[in-house]
């Protein structure tokens, strides 16, 4: 109310004075200027206010002694600007900062708070005094009427048969019965207030905490130990005890337990025993193992001693031993109990290894009998007792270091196993195995259906268990899906029973499990349709014991099904592709007329609406309605005479234009094709095989395109032209495929790293005497592989990846592998040299601007690469030298000629004609084969890497006289010390020399022991260092090119044996 006042007297001073400047014409905001007054603007800020409202903090009443008590806050208004503050009798705290006694300054809207220490007597006040801008403000704290600190009495009850050396904690009691804070002490244990620390230290205790008291126990048997917990100020406290007393005896002694022995188990393993569960034991027992580790319930194992109690699980960890039947043991100890886990190593159970040396993991071979070659050792100390291949025993003369073998080959695709035993009688079943065709490569295809529009032929490859595509134009063979592969959903690859959607641009068949598969026609992904044997094994489960086998289907477009023949439930049945949906359409179980006994191929008749199924043993063929699934007898020998009857009819082809249906009849006596005409039912013998016969029940279908049957026998197809039952060949002998053949392979270099050979391949330009047009051809070896890896044949240049044409006619065909730089090297006729990236096909010319009067021009017959020094050496015939180049800057020199490094050396033998050239890196030369000088005839001799000098190491005069005579490129094993070459002494020939002895011996010819893979005209040959063998280019008759070289053969080293890896 005061304030209201001096604001209204205030305001009326102010007014009055204004009137009165007014009225005066006076004050200092105005003048006058040319008889205008001007006045100065009236000001509206307020005067300040430092007077606030009244406030005040209340009285606090039942305080505890001692204590800080803070009021309620109080909020300062009334004030618009910056007031002084002081307090007397406490501290005061502004807007939650911290609490001061010092004079300070406010402004409005600010929120303070007083804190007082109450008195530490009973029903005593004390007052804190805040003055704001001359305003005071009082809190005033009262303490309790009467202070009670004698708490209510406490109990802990005694525990007995504790365990000893254990923390033992009373259950947690309130304290009552005080209204102010009083001491607690404790002696012989510890104490907790409200789920805090243990502590013995003395302390503070309020009304209602909780209070938990913990002894440790005695760690001698029947032994109490008490703590004293004292609550209260001294003269009046109450006090109680905790006593514990441990078990009146300790056992540590658990009952006993023991281990099995594991017996037979692998060395250097690591082995849990069982988990076993302590108990008898009332005291925590010691526990130690030797020899191994141990752990408790779930922990870490370890070697430390330890204790374990009553119940708890322990487990034991042991290694084997790394020898075979030898036994290691681990002792685990608890208490004054011991067991033994024991785990003893199997015998030696291994069998020895076995690698063949030869021949190659896949290859050709004409003739009827391989020997083969190889190694074993037994690795776990038994030793090797015998080796098999086939079994058929092997012959050795160092205990199967190396050992031979020589099998009979069946016509076709041979596997051979080898076998290996030890003493001990441990076998492995197939240590080694390898491939080998004896007869010009051909898949086995059979189940055959054809695609007329895409003029393509797809059939399923039994040996590879895939589909292939073949075109019938070329007769080239593409897989449609992958070899078996264990992770496919449709594994167990590709059974029988083939089947064309060519809507679905896809394939169907049954695999080995039974089940129907797709493979896409494009990528090839194969996947699950349906297992319509789920529901036939069942259907058919009394009706045989054999396992249900189809042997035929066709797709039926309009019902969008497969319908197929199964021979073992003598029955058709339909698989939806939509739905999965399995239905049986023609068996015997429906106890119709015509039963099936061995119904073998089945046709579609889609024009009557039936299917046509040649059924073996009834010898006869079946209508079978398609709506109904009725049976009729359609063909049979009823009233035929022989030798048109029946004998074994096992496939059909049916020809709806003429209504004529093609039957394989087969027995032991006849094989042949039985044509029908179906509106008269008249028969006629097709064909008895030619003058080859049919060697196998084939797969035939109509080819309505070209009015033929194609007839899948074993590895070839065959057709047969229904207008005159003319035969042909759709499939050739190339091995180990049809595409990018050999046409004149001039020279080749071995990766023997990556198993690929690079063969320079050209076409004879005799009028220049030089090969145009050629190209680089990888073969992978392995991988049973010929790829374009660059070139082509147009006109006379050589075509890059990317259509640049570079000059490229070759001249001697010379070719060699800078595996530094995975680039081959081919000197071009007249100056330059071109690479060839391995990898990509990309060339590039490597080094050119050549004169042919240089006498450092690198030309020659023969070059060879060290990849040590990274230089390549060159055999030239134009200048009679050794010629090195340098391949990182292409630059050459020359080593060694007539002239360099000294010509009147005695013993130096001239250059006439180096034919050949090989590195021997171990003795630092190269090894030069010069096969026309005339004293001696012809020789092989070193040229020192460093020095050029040349030295006689082999000739012809020393060995049976021209046996080196016309003798062209070389080849060098390290390993055994022998050099190879290939010539005609006496014959088309390969020779290896002693580099010991100087001896020439005639490794492979076409005489004696080998007239199969006949050598006709040996280019080219290499050491295939890897794989031990040796690789030569031979030359056959094609086309009309004499001498063209079209077949690559591996050469056994040891023995001479040939076989083809690529034709």
């Amino acid at each position: 109310m005061k304030k209201n006042i001096f604001l209204s007297l205030r305001t009326h001073l102010l007014v009055l004075c204004l009137v009165v400047l007014q009225g005066c014409g006076g004050g200092g905001g105005s003048s006058s200027t040319g008889g205008e007054t001007i006045n100065d603007p009236p000001t509206n800020e307020p005067p300040t206010d430092t007077t606030p409202d009244g406030f005040n903090f209340g009285v606090q009443t039942e305080a505890l002694p001692a204590t800080d008590v803070e009021s309620l806050p109080a909020t300062i208004t009334g004030i618009n600007a910056v007031t002084p503050i002081a307090i007397t009798g406490g501290s005061y705290q502004l807007n939650g900062a911290a609490f001061t006694t010092l004079d300070g300054e406010v402004n409005n809207g600010d929120s303070l708070v007083v804190r007082v220490t109450s008195s530490d007597q009973p029903a005593t006040s004390v007052t804190a005094t805040v003055t704001v801008g001359g305003i005071r403000g009082d809190f005033v704290v009262t303490t309790l009427t009467e202070f009670d600190e004698i708490p209510d009495g406490l109990t802990f009850a005694a525990q007995d048969n504790v365990q000893p050396s254990t923390a033992i904690d009373s259950p947690a009691v309130a304290v009552s019965g005080i209204n102010i804070p009083v001491p607690i002490t404790i002696t012989g244990g510890l104490y907790q207030l409200n789920d805090g620390l243990f502590t013995a230290d003395a302390g503070v205790i309020n009304d209602g905490d909780s209070l938990v008291v913990r002894v440790t126990s005695s760690d001698l048997p029947a032994t109490s130990s008490t703590a004293t917990v004292t609550i209260g100020p001294a003269g009046s406290s109450v006090s109680a005890d905790l006593t514990v007393t441990t078990l009146p005896v300790f056992d540590t002694t658990p009952a006993a337990f023991s281990f099995a022995e594991r017996v037979d188990v692998e060395r250097n393993t690591t082995f849990e025993a069982e988990e076993i569960v302590i108990s008898g034991i009332n005291v925590p027992a010691p526990i130690s193992i030797t020899g191994g580790e141990y752990r408790i319930g779930a922990g870490d194992y370890t070697a430390n001693a330890g204790t374990v109690v009553n119940g708890q699980t322990v487990t034991v960890l042991l290694t084997s031993s790394d020898s075979f039947n030898a036994a290691a043991t681990a002792r685990l100890t608890v208490g004054d109990i011991s067991a033994d886990f024991t785990v003893t190593t199997l015998p030696d159970v291994t069998a020895p290894t076995a690698s063949v040396l030869f021949p190659p993991p896949k290859s050709l071979t004409e003739a009827r009998t391989i020997v083969v070659r190889g190694s074993a050792s037994d690795g776990n100390g038994s030793g090797v007792a015998r080796v098999t291949v086939d079994d058929i025993a092997a012959t050795t003369d160092d205990g199967y270091a190396t050992w031979e073998v020589t099998l009979d080959l069946e016509q076709g695709n041979n596997t051979l196993v080898v076998e290996t035993v030890d003493s001990l009688g441990n076998a492995n079943s197939s240590a080694a195995r390898i491939e080998i065709e004896s007869s010009p490569y051909f898949f086995s295809l059979r189940n055959l259906t054809i695609d007329s529009s895409g003029n393509q032929l797809y059939a399923i490859d039994s040996t590879s268990r895939q589909v292939v595509r073949v075109n019938l134009s070329s007769g080239a063979i593409t897989s449609i899906t992958n070899r078996y592969n264990a992770e496919d959903p449709a594994r167990d690859g590709v059974g029988v029973a083939l089947a064309l959607d060519e809507a679905g641009n896809r394939v169907l068949f049954f695999n080995r499990d039974g089940q129907l598969v797709a493979a896409d026609l494009s990528t090839g992904e194969r996947t699950i349709v349906a297992s319509p044997y789920d529901t036939l094994d069942m259907a058919f489960e009394a009706y045989t014991t054999r396992a249900g086998s189809p042997v035929s289907a066709s797709f039926d477009a309009a019902n969008n099904r497969v319908v197929a023949l199964d021979t073992n439930y003598d029955a058709i049945f339909a698989v939806g592709l939509s739905s999965g949906e399995t239905t049986v359409l023609s068996s015997n179980l429906d106890e119709a007329a015509n039963p099936f006994d061995g119904p073998v191929s089945m046709v579609a008749d889609a024009a009557n609406n039936r299917l046509l199924v040649a059924d073996n043993r009834n010898d006869n063929i079946v209508s079978v309605d398609i709506s109904t699934g009725a049976r009729s007898v359609l063909l049979d020998n009823e009233g035929v005479e022989s030798p048109l009857q029946f004998e074994g009819p096992s496939r059909l082809a049916f020809v709806s234009a003429s209504n004529t249906l093609y039957i394989y009849d087969a027995s032991v006596f006849v094989r042949r094709i039985i044509a029908v005409n179906l509106s008269d039912n008249s028969r006629t013998i097709f064909s008895e095989g030619g003058t080859q016969g049919f060697f196998s029940s084939p797969s035939f279908i109509h080819d309505a395109a070209s009015n033929r049957l194609l007839m899948a026998e074993g590895k070839s197809i065959r057709t047969l032209s229904l207008g005159d039952s003319t035969e042909a060949e759709l499939l050739s002998s190339h091995f180990p495929v049809r595409e990018n053949p050999l046409i004149n392979a001039l020279n080749f270099a071995v990766d023997s790293t990556n198993d690929s050979v690079y063969v320079l391949d050209g076409y004879l330009r005799r009028n220049q005497g030089s090969h145009v047009g050629a190209a680089i051809k990888r073969i992978d070896v392995l991988n049973q592989r010929r790829d374009l890896l660059a070139g082509g044949y147009i006109g006379d240049s050589f075509t890059q990846p990317d259509g640049e044409l570079l000059p490229f006619t070759i001249r001697n065909g010379i070719v060699v592998l800078d595996s530094n730089n995975n680039r081959l090297l081919l000197p071009h006729y007249p100056s330059s040299i071109i690479s060839v990236d391995t990898e990509s096909g990309e060339q590039a010319v490597f080094a050119d601007g050549f004169d042919s009067s240089d006498p450092l021009f690198p030309d020659g017959t023969d070059v060879v690469v060290d990849n040590e020094s990274n230089t390549a050496y060159f055999a030239s015939t134009r200048t009679d030298s050794i010629i090195t180049m340098n391949l990182d800057t292409g630059e050459r020199g020359l080593l060694s000629s007539n002239t360099f490094p000294d010509a009147s050396d005695p013993e130096a033998i001239r250059l006439a004609n180096p034919a050949g050239i090989a590195l021997d890196r171990a003795n630092n030369r190269l090894l030069v084969l010069d096969a026309f000088t005339t004293s001696p005839r012809a020789v092989l001799m070193s040229v020192n890497l460093d020095t050029g000098e040349r030295r006689v190491l082999a000739s012809s005069d020393d060995n049976a006289g021209r046996r080196l005579a016309r003798a062209r490129d070389l080849a060098f094993d390290p390993e055994t010390n022998t050099a190879y070459t290939i010539g005609q002494a006496g014959g088309d020939v390969v020779l290896a020399i002693d580099m010991d002895t100087a001896n020439i011996r005639i490794l492979s010819n076409n005489f004696a022991d080998d007239p199969f893979n006949r050598l006709f005209e040996p280019k080219a040959v290499a050491f295939d260092a890897a794989n031990s063998r040796l690789l030569v280019i031979d030359g056959t008759d094609l086309g009309g090119i004499a001498g063209a070289s079209n077949t690559l053969l591996a050469i056994d080293p040891v023995n001479g044996q040939r076989v083809i890896l690529s034709r």
